[in-house]
């Protein structure tokens, strides 16, 4: 059974009836209906969120040889974050597949919720095991083969249950709306529950028989280990291949990763990007055939029956999905369609028939097959086909993996390889503070990135003055680290070689291109690495100059007020910033210590005529 949601606003998705589990699920307007665009799920004290329900509009500014092109994209922002309390509930896992195309949340019990993400957000739950019988509550449901219980009305702890009775594809607002986030329950805004941490996490043991003669078995139990278990054996938390990456850490708070010894790692998901408003009198509006753009009911029929169920993956489910499963993902494919007047959307009715089709044979032995090794598994003959997005129609599915044809890439065969990558952004609007991040690399912004070998990053060093940059000769080819297909970091530490012996880093920056065949290159960027503390830079500029409200002792900057500036015990000179606002030079005498002293940190520059830069720009120079 299927059902439409088309009212905004926050839900609770699901909520398991004993544990203190739950997924949260936010719509926004979408053309006359609205469509996911967020999902936060908790796990004891802790939640898990993706969520892209904030549309940017922002300038971009790119460079070819060093002339400046800008233009203004809109974009659904993407922001992922970890709300941890202490220690991460063991289990509780962020995966990313596809490149960044989906994401998997697991919970310690073997659930997941699984998130498409596109212009909005397909979202699939799937129950562990162990649940079966359980009548947990929210938008999904129970999991129990009874469809007569699916529709219980909220809230949570109603001293009666009412149930609305099941239809296909109906439109049940009376249901959903008591189904709305509660004041002050809000995952998104990590708003928990009191709640008291005790043993509620279960621990699997892994058995096995002591002897073939025998009905007697052996467990082993391994109480301090992640006990997270994917759906699919061997493909899930904890692991890093070709489709998928456990990503937890990297989203993880600052104080939860030192105490895991790793690395902060910069991050620009603010929590003003997790504001959410919606029209409460929002007025829901199924368009008539044919749409605005003229595509019939026929028209979207047939297409969504061959992305469906005559792909690779529809025809390799068909023993596993019985047919009204079927005709649902058809009928679901029609309705998207209509209501977002665009084909494309097709291919995620067709990737969440193949979500639950991996579920299905993956969970229920009955499909398992034997293999050479004698040990028994999910049917190779159903697995092995089931690919992401069926690889476009640009290649071939062997054993689940996408063989591309030649000229397209990705993990999904969906990215051009004669056309160069889209580049938009680095860092924080071109920005990386290293006050705040080690900015030994930095993100760059933009789309159909490929992991590989060649994927390369192009690094032009620029000079920096308080007008403008100049470009260096040269460019470095560096090895790029892929994250997702809008996203790659370029480890800039190879060009942070010089730093002063006293004296705070002067900004540095450079122009980055990238390529996915070491060749091919985008556009260029711009990336400036500098201390806030210290200077005031612009990242579509390129112009940096150093703060007048501040001090300098032994290399760090204070404001003029800190009581570092003060001290009796240090010698004191009168100095002078030159700075430039607005294009207006400014001189201003401020109090300058001359208490420096040598450092061992080292200090980022990217050529010696930097070093004329920064005599001209010190602080308290004559």
């Amino acid at each position: 059974m299927y059902f439409h949601v088309y009212l905004p606003g926050e839900y609770i998705f699901y909520r398991h009836s004993s544990l203190p589990y739950e997924v949260q699920t936010r719509l926004t307007p979408c053309g006359r209906v609205a469509c996911n665009c967020g999902v936060a799920a908790r796990a004891e004290d802790d939640v898990i969120i993706v969520d892209q329900c904030r549309t940017v509009t922002e300038q971009i500014v790119t460079f070819v040889n060093g002339r400046r092109r800008t233009r203004y994209q809109t974009y659904k922002k993407l922001v992922i974050k970890i709300i941890a309390n202490g220690e991460m509930t063991p289990g509780f896992r962020l995966v990313r597949e596809n490149g960044g195309r989906s994401y998997k949340i697991y919970f310690p019990t073997g659930s997941y919720v699984q998130i498409q993400a596109w212009y909005f957000m397909d979202v699939y739950f799937s129950s562990a095991s162990d649940d079966y019988g359980w009548e947990n509550v929210g938008l999904c449901g129970s999991y129990d083969s009874n469809y007569d219980n699916d529709l219980l009305h909220g809230p949570v702890g109603a001293p009666s249950k009412k149930y609305s009775s099941p239809r296909r594809s109906s439109i049940p607002h009376d249901f959903a709306t008591t189904w709305r986030v509660e004041s002050g329950k809000n995952l998104f805004y990590g708003e928990l529950d009191k709640f008291e941490r005790e043993n509620t996490t279960q621990v699997f043991c892994t058995c096995s028989p002591s002897d073939e003669s025998s009905n007697q078995v052996d467990a082993s139990c391994d109480y301090g280990k992640d006990n997270g278990r994917p759906s699919n054996p061997g493909k899930g938390p904890g692991n890093c291949n070709s489709y998928s990456c456990d990503i937890t850490n990297e989203y993880l708070p600052v104080t939860s990763r030192r105490k895991r010894g790793i690395e902060r790692r910069q991050t620009s998901d603010a929590d003003d990007d997790l504001n959410f408003e919606f029209d409460e009198d929002f007025e829901f509006n199924i368009p008539s055939w044919p749409t605005p753009s003229n595509i019939t009911e026929q028209i979207a029929r047939n297409e969504c029956l061959a992305r469906v169920i005559e792909s690779g993956p529809g025809q390799a489910c068909q023993s596993a999905l019985n047919q009204t499963e079927l005709d649902e993902y058809v009928e679901a494919c029609v309705v998207d369609i209509q209501v977002l007047d665009d084909l494309s959307v097709a291919k995620s009715s067709a990737d969440l028939l193949k979500a639950q089709c991996e579920e299905v044979v993956t969970k229920n032995t009955d499909f398992w097959e034997g293999g050479s090794d004698g040990t028994f598994g999910p049917p190779a003959s159903i697995i092995g086909l089931l690919c992401p997005s069926d690889c476009n129609d640009n290649g071939n599915c062997t054993d689940g993996v996408c063989g591309c044809f030649e000229g397209y890439g990705g993990t999904d065969c969906s990215v051009d390889l004669n056309v160069a990558p889209t580049l938009y952004r680095s860092g924080n609007r071109g920005l990386c503070d290293l006050s705040a991040e080690t900015c030994s690399d930095v993100s760059f912004y933009g789309d159909n990135f490929v992991e590989g070998d060649d994927l390369t990053c192009h690094v032009t060093s620029i000079q920096i003055t308080s007008t403008g940059f100049t470009m260096n000769e040269g460019a470095e080819k560096l090895q790029g680290v892929f994250q997702t297909y809008e996203q790659v970091r370029c480890p800039i530490e190879s060009t942070n070689r010089r730093r002063r012996n006293s004296g705070p880093m002067e900004p540095v920056g450079a122009l980055v291109s990238i390529s996915n065949d070491g060749g091919m290159e985008s556009e260029q960027v711009l990336a400036i690495i500098y201390n806030a503390n210290c200077d005031v830079c612009n990242g579509t500029e390129g112009t940096c100059y150093r703060r007048t409200d501040i001090c300098i002792v032994d290399g760090v900057c204070y404001y003029v007020n800190d009581p570092q500036c003060k001290g009796s015990n240090v010698g004191l000179i009168v100095g002078v910033t030159v700075g430039a606002v607005a294009g207006v030079t400014t001189v201003v005498v401020v109090i300058a210590l001359i208490c420096y002293k040598k450092k061992s940190k080292k200090r980022v520059g990217v050529d010696d005529s930097l070093e004329e830069l920064q005599e001209s720009t010190k602080m308290g120079s004559d």
